[in-house]
């Protein structure tokens, strides 16, 4: 599962986005900066998620107990206890 993970934050983190602008100088060109680096910064997010996932997947096959602990952990901050 971990290798599986693993190719898919690979497969995630090479997306590229291809803009062409049709109308340079516009007002319509710093919107599509913008919004490329928008995009581009939330698949690099996934993909340094589900790259995370895998190394706890990999780790949890000779460490439940620090496995468990992660988990433990991420629930308390994604409960803004941390």
């Amino acid at each position: 599962m971990s290798a599986a993970l693993e190719i898919h934050a690979t497969a995630i983190e090479g997306i590229e986005i291809a803009t062409e602008l049709l109308m340079p100088g516009s007002p319509i060109q710093a919107a599509e900066a913008m919004a490329e680096q928008a995009v581009l910064g939330a698949y690099r997010a996934i993909s340094s998620n589900v790259r995370r996932m895998a190394e706890v997947t990999h780790m949890s096959a000779t460490s439940y107990e620090e496995v468990d602990a992660w988990f433990a952990n991420q629930v308390r901050t994604l409960d803004g206890e941390i």
